[in-house]
């Protein structure tokens, strides 16, 4: 985005926005193998990625600035709250459609 003469804040901004589009289409062909149409999927997407963003920057704030554990190790620590909080969020939230094709999850099945 440099060689666009584009500032660190606009470059980041598109990065942020390129990264959830393409994420939200990957999670629901590839991860959760989801075909509902429409944008109520999309929509809680954006949802999700708010909120697994903001208990990112929370524990990241918390470790460095509360907890004083180093910078590093806060960045990888609040990156998996991310990734746990966006995976879960996505799986029972946004693409729901996904749990009843999974036998090893679906309802029937949690007798056996």
């Amino acid at each position: 985005m440099y060689l666009a003469r584009l500032g660190p804040e606009i470059s980041n901004l598109i990065g942020y926005v390129c990264g959830v589009i393409i994420s939200f289409f990957l999670n629901k062909k590839y991860t959760f193998n989801s075909n509902k149409k429409g944008h109520k999927e999309a929509i809680r997407f954006l949802i999700v990625f708010g909120i697994a963003y903001t208990a990112n920057l929370l524990v990241l704030y918390i470790l460095i600035h509360n907890i004083h554990i180093s910078k590093d190790f806060s960045q990888i620590y609040a990156g998996i709250v991310y990734t746990v909080t966006s995976y879960l969020m996505n799986k029972y939230y946004v693409f729901t459609d996904s749990i009843s094709k999974n036998p090893h999850i679906s309802r029937e099945n949690s007798n056996s």
